[in-house]
């Protein structure tokens, strides 16, 4: 998956009209534990002001990190503690 698709999946562009939202939200649509597909982790990069590429502001502090599914099933946001 290379950078333009991660960023759809996970760092889509937002309505910023009133600002930017907090963050985003964590997205589980996999019914039973043994249907759940393939994951992975990666970091997100934050500019200076905290912000990813989509526009959604996480705030400044420790690393930035998704966990998602290629097909978009899973998706999950945390920072490393």
């Amino acid at each position: 998956m290379n950078a333009k698709e991660f960023n759809a999946l996970v760092a889509p562009k937002v309505n910023c009209k009133f600002g930017a939202p907090m963050g985003r939200r964590n997205r589980n649509t996999v019914g039973k534990l043994e249907e759940a597909p393939k994951t992975t982790t990666r970091r997100i990069y934050l500019c200076n002001g905290g912000y990813d590429n989509g526009g959604a502001y996480w705030g400044l502090g420790s690393p930035l990190y998704v966990t998602y599914s290629k097909c978009g099933k899973i998706i999950t946001y945390h920072r490393k503690s």
